[in-house]
């Protein structure tokens, strides 16, 4: 991943996943939604291997907030969440009945099942608003809906099983985010964009889309999503105590070495005793 510059986008910041969702409501219309990228960190076991296999993107080797990306194809004003409908390409889909090769392992599914803070503590979503974002939105749920289209570059189903066997067994299996292999459901995202003529991933060096570089792209490469960054808006809700098991320091050290100088403090000069005379 390449290096980003420092203004992070100004993401609201939410403590539960019902403020996340009535403040996303409150603050867009059911197009603003459209195509909008849901990120989500879980915390089941294969959930947890997906987040630290991303260790290996991050300059602080942490393990991501993320295991999961969703687009959002329809989120109507005042409907419940199991009737937001999303796309994805899930290593546990809901249906695992619909999740067939001549689809490329491309489902619907429900913006409730990622509701559950239990299993899915961390929430991001970020969308592209304003109306002359229509046409965008209309070329992002046609590619999602015809997911065969690139099938020689986005090889999703493929790569569902490369995955799938490095979450199984993760000491047995070389981390695909070292090897170029996109986590298929960011790389779901990043086909649709793509369709639009937008970059979701313009800090990435290697073809390895996963969440946390959607994640990066949302915070530091906003402005390279081209004409339309100005209308993104963005959310998010992380409660995960699991990952990351620590804070992570900034990248330079200027703030922690001013504040360490400013502490330094000359030493006394030491009082010479008299000795007393006989």
């Amino acid at each position: 991943m390449r290096y980003s510059h420092t203004s992070r986008f100004a993401m609201q910041s939410c403590d539960t996943a019902e403020q996340f969702v009535a403040e996303i409501t409150a603050a867009t219309s059911a197009e603003d939604r459209r195509g909008g990228v849901l990120l989500v960190g879980g915390v089941g076991p294969h959930d947890l291997v997906v987040r630290q296999a991303q260790a290996e993107l991050r300059l602080d080797h942490l393990p991501s907030y993320w295991s999961h990306a969703t687009l959002i194809l329809n989120w109507q004003n005042g409907v419940s969440l199991d009737q937001v409908i999303g796309a994805e390409v899930a290593l546990d889909p809901a249906e695992p009945d619909k999740q067939v090769p001549e689809r490329n392992g491309v489902t619907l599914c429900r913006l409730a099942r990622y509701a559950d803070p239990q299993r899915y503590p961390n929430l991001a979503f970020g969308t592209l608003c304003e109306t002359k974002t229509e046409a965008l939105k209309d070329a992002i749920e046609q590619a999602v809906l015809t997911p065969n289209r690139d099938r020689l570059r986005y090889r999703l189903w493929e790569w569902l099983g490369v995955w799938k066997r490095y979450t199984f067994a993760p000491a047995r299996a070389e981390n695909p985010v070292a090897t170029a292999v996109p986590l298929p459901a960011a790389a779901l995202c990043e086909y649709a964009y793509e369709a639009a003529g937008i970059d979701l991933t313009p800090g990435a060096t290697a073809p390895n889309a996963c969440p946390e570089l959607l994640w990066n792209t949302l915070l530091y490469w906003y402005d390279r999503l081209g004409q339309v960054s100005g209308n993104l808006k963005a959310w998010s809700v992380v409660q995960s105590d699991v990952a990351p098991t620590r804070l992570p320091l900034s990248i330079s050290l200027e703030a922690e070495f001013q504040e360490a100088r400013s502490a330094v403090r000359p030493p006394r000069p030491r009082k010479r005793k008299q000795r007393a005379r006989g």
